[in-house]
Parts: C-alpha cells; structure tokens; sequence
C-alpha cells in the first residue's frame, strides 16, 4: 500500500484559534456571523464549533487593505 499525499486537506481551526488569528473577539465573530460577514463554523461535537482554514483565510484576504498613513506599526 502506497502512502498517499493529503494535499486536499483543510484543517479545522478552534474558536479560540480563530479569535488569536483574527483578532476579534468572541462577541464580535458571532454578530459578524449572524450579519452574514463572517465565515459560519462546522459542528464538531454537542457543543463544539470550528471553522475550515480556508474559510478563515478567504475572509482575511476579502478584507479591505488599510491605508498607507492609518497604522502606526
């Protein structure tokens, strides 16, 4: 038996994972959601969400750019 590659594979991310890379707060992701302009998590258990990677990063990259003067870092 051959192994076989998993390049198909999207990684669940918790929601505490999620809030770090996101940086939203947990209140701010769920009004988010049920405005329609946040990625909706999979059920994972009885009482546990995730969200697919994919659906995070396509979120991020569909973010406005700030402008060039508007941050300070």
């Amino acid at each position: 038996m051959q192994p076989t590659e998993h390049t198909d594979i999207d990684p669940l991310l918790s929601e505490k994972l999620v809030m770090h890379i996101t940086g939203k707060k947990r209140t701010s992701i769920h009004m988010a959601m049920k405005a329609g302009d946040f990625p909706l998590p999979i059920k994972t258990g009885k009482r546990a969400v995730a969200w697919k990677t994919s659906a995070i990063k396509q979120w991020i990259d569909s973010r406005p750019v700030a402008a060039r003067g508007g941050c300070n870092a």
